[in-house]
């Protein structure tokens, strides 16, 4: 309730900025509160259904969000165009208006959790640890991964790691709890879903110039085709998180990555051959692997964790998709950023980027996707190597419920 009144407060805020400073602040006001909703959302889904439909819940949910960023990014251009970017704060308050009422009679409060004292150090050094390391990645990308600045934001966000980790080993109620750290089952599918995050930031990041640029095609054609990959995304998160409640998570995990990898590895190898027909097949399938792995990965993740420590690993799943984020952007500009500096043309050329030497750069893209995609692919067999161990069973045949 509070980060969705918060949200929308920001939303006011950022509608009478003054300035793009002013703005950037008032919306980092709001991604705060965004914070607030993100990391809850996920253990207020688990809370309210039974292990047996956990799949299910969280399956409809992401498809929810997933609709509705699709929806708004429409939405939000024909604001734009007919009334200004303003508009576009102005039309989220009423939502977040509603949101608080329906919160305080829909959702059921969680009971009997004591919290304990909040770790507020830890919490900021988090956010030092997650913030140098942003601009790690943006120098390491933009100048050189030896320069002396990299070197410095990469020694300052490791020495905040160890102050992190000393705080955590202190706090009687650490931000982190390494007993949920050592649970296989979590630390294995939080591993797996940052390496595909960062697949999906990469792909999604690059795919647009390279259908716009080098295949030809206009700014509507590009983006019909990508609405391919993001449909079967979406089309597959509710059917997948319902087979996960009778199969478990693994299999579909499992056969999500493999999709995802063949995908990547029809754009990265099919060379010069490539056609529309090969693009639309491989993006197809990026797009569906991504669907099908989604929910039962966040089934895996919410339903390994006791049900105190819920929050902290909606909290953590927030991370490390926005990590994911970080990375894919790190490894789409190391590539073609590098490309860009080499080819030395000017801002704004359009013509350089029809040559093929800027395909290679983009089929290089792809390949790291693609390896990346088999390292993420290395790390989920982990996960039955530990269910051996562990006997994990499918949702519908466990006895346990939240």
């Amino acid at each position: 309730m509070l980060g969705a009144a918060l949200f929308g407060f920001g939303a006011i805020l950022s509608t009478i900025a003054p300035s793009y400073v002013v703005l950037l602040l008032f919306r980092l006001f709001q991604g705060f509160a965004a914070g607030m909703m993100e990391a809850n959302f996920p253990a207020l889904v688990t809370v309210s259904f039974p292990s047996e439909q956990r799949g299910k819940a969280l399956g409809i949910a992401s498809a929810s969000i997933a609709l509705s960023a699709l929806v708004g990014v429409v939405a939000s251009g024909l604001i734009i165009d007919a009334f200004g970017w303003r508009w576009i704060f102005i039309a989220v308050v009423p939502f977040c208006a509603a949101a608080v009422p329906l919160c305080h009679y829909l959702v059921p409060e969680s009971k009997g959790l004591r919290a304990g004292p909040r770790d507020v150090r830890g919490s900021l050094l988090l956010l030092g640890s997650l913030a140098t390391f942003a601009i790690f990645l943006a120098y390491g990308t933009q100048e050189s991964w030896g320069s002396p600045m990299t070197i410095w934001f990469l020694s300052i966000t490791g020495l905040f790691v160890i102050l992190l980790y000393i705080q955590e080993k202190r706090h009687r109620t650490p931000l982190l709890p390494a007993k949920l750290l050592r649970e296989p089952v979590f630390l294995i599918s939080i591993l797996t879903y940052l390496a595909v995050v960062t697949v999906q930031m990469l792909v999604y990041l690059t795919a647009p110039f390279f259908l716009d640029y080098y295949m030809g095609l206009t700014n509507h054609g590009a983006g019909f085709i990508l609405v391919i990959a993001l449909g079967a995304t979406m089309l597959l998160l509710v059917p997948s998180g319902i087979a996960a409640d009778f199969i478990g998570t693994r299999p579909l995990e499992t056969a999500g990555i493999v999709m995802i990898a063949i995908g990547l590895g029809v754009l990265a190898f099919a060379g010069d051959r490539i056609t529309m027909a090969s693009l639309v097949v491989g993006l197809a399938l990026f797009g569906a692997g991504g669907g099908l792995f989604a929910s039962p990965n966040y089934s895996a993740i919410m339903g390994s964790v006791p049900k105190a420590s819920l929050g902290v690993a909606g909290g953590i799943y927030g991370t490390v998709e926005t990590m994911g984020a970080f990375f894919g952007f790190a490894l789409s500009d190391a590539v073609l950023g590098r490309w860009a500096d080499v080819q030395g043309f000017p801002a704004g050329e359009r013509l350089a980027l029809f040559n093929a030497d800027f395909h290679g750069a983009i089929r290089l893209v792809f390949f790291a996707g693609f390896i990346v995609a088999i390292i993420a692919l290395g790390i989920l067999s982990a996960k039955y190597w530990s269910s051996s161990r562990t006997g994990l069973v499918p949702a519908r045949k466990a006895s346990t419920s939240f």
